[in-house]
């Protein structure tokens, strides 16, 4: 019975060293973390690597690289801190880490990733600053080409000139250039105003649910009424 009592314990014995072996010396664990929230364009994003006990017994050493942005502090750290880039599309940034020192076999490197976004704005994409506005055909046809790419986006016209004749003058250019391509005039605002300053024209692409500022003195009008501009204009000059 003492002899089988003995047997046992020192199979116990064994078991518990071959154990505390493995445990010894099973390949560390580690991960990235990355923020839980969408970061806005522009701004800090910070990853962090996290590790297990085992990674306190190898002399290891981190690199990190990343698909886009700049990397300002924590290069060779467990922590690191990007300036992420200007965007004009949801993306995601990824990080990776690349980790040296690790036992023979075992993982070395991994990864994660930041939603960012950019809060989208109006963007000007032509201007001329004459009323030799030139083929005005083909700027209509870029107009609308953003604005393919930008379904639910809309596109201005601001119109700047020293008496509304030379403004109804462009503006009927403008319409029979879209009329020629059979193009959705009411995707298109006009907002024009009557200046004695220098006769300027710009088009602009607006995004969904944002808005051009308002300039003071200035009408706003849909190129699909551009019939009513005529008479807006007449109301909007001032009496003798």
């Amino acid at each position: 019975m003492k002899r089988m009592i003995f047997i046992f314990n020192l199979i116990l014995v064994f078991c518990y060293s071959g154990f505390a072996q493995t445990s010894e010396n099973r390949c560390p664990e580690f991960s990235v973390k990355s923020p839980t929230e969408v970061t806005k364009a522009g701004e800090e994003i910070v990853f962090q690597l996290i590790t297990d006990k085992n990674f306190e017994k190898y002399n290891v050493k981190y690199f990190w690289t990343v698909s886009s942005g700049k990397i300002i502090s924590g290069q060779g750290t467990k922590t690191l801190t990007i300036l992420s880039n200007s965007i004009n599309t949801p993306m995601a940034l990824e990080a990776d880490i690349a980790i040296s020192g690790l036992p023979e076999g075992c993982s070395n490197s991994n990864f994660a990733f930041a939603a960012v976004y950019e809060e989208l704005r109006p963007e000007k994409i032509d201007e001329y600053a004459d009323e030799k506005y030139g083929n005005i055909k083909v700027r209509i046809d870029a107009l609308y080409v953003e604005l393919k790419k930008h379904p639910q986006a809309s596109g201005v016209i601001k119109l700047k000139s020293a008496t509304k004749e030379s403004v109804l003058r462009q503006i009927q250019a403008i319409i029979d250039a879209m009329a020629s391509k059979k193009y959705d005039m009411s995707r298109v605002d006009f907002m024009i105003l009557i200046d004695k300053g220098k006769a300027n024209t710009e088009f602009w692409i607006v995004p969904y649910g944002k808005q051009m500022p308002a300039i003071e003195n200035s009408i706003r009008v849909n190129a699909s009424k551009h019939k009513t501009i005529k008479t807006l204009l007449i109301q909007r000059t001032p009496k003798k």
